[in-house]
């Protein structure tokens, strides 16, 4: 509903905000690459709002274990697990962690 997307809204705002470090954001080459690769391979599809509540998700979870992300969100349709994906291996590329590292988070 409207109400619970900008109440998500708020919540990763606010924990984006609480972080001190300068805003960290997702080279939109890299994720261009990883977007492109899903549109050509993607089964099943995903919504924008609900791509964009996968962006918070990820951002705030990030964020609660290490900088602030500014995630933007993918506009085109994803399987949600492709998305997750993406967004998590884009994440790992910009900070240079290991993916378990990131889901620890």
């Amino acid at each position: 509903s409207e109400h619970s997307l900008e109440m998500r809204r708020e919540s990763a705002a606010s924990v984006l905000r609480r972080r001190a470090a300068p805003p960290v954001s997702l080279a939109s080459p890299d994720l261009d690459a990883v977007a492109g690769g899903l549109r050509r391979g993607s089964v099943g599809a995903l919504s924008g709002l609900h791509a964009m509540q996968w962006s918070l998700q990820v951002a705030a979870k990030h964020a609660a274990g290490g900088g602030p992300v500014h995630f933007v969100a993918v506009s085109t349709l994803f399987d949600e697990e492709q998305l997750a994906l993406a967004v998590e291996a884009a994440l790992c590329a910009q900070h240079g962690v290991a993916r378990s590292d990131l889901a620890e988070r």
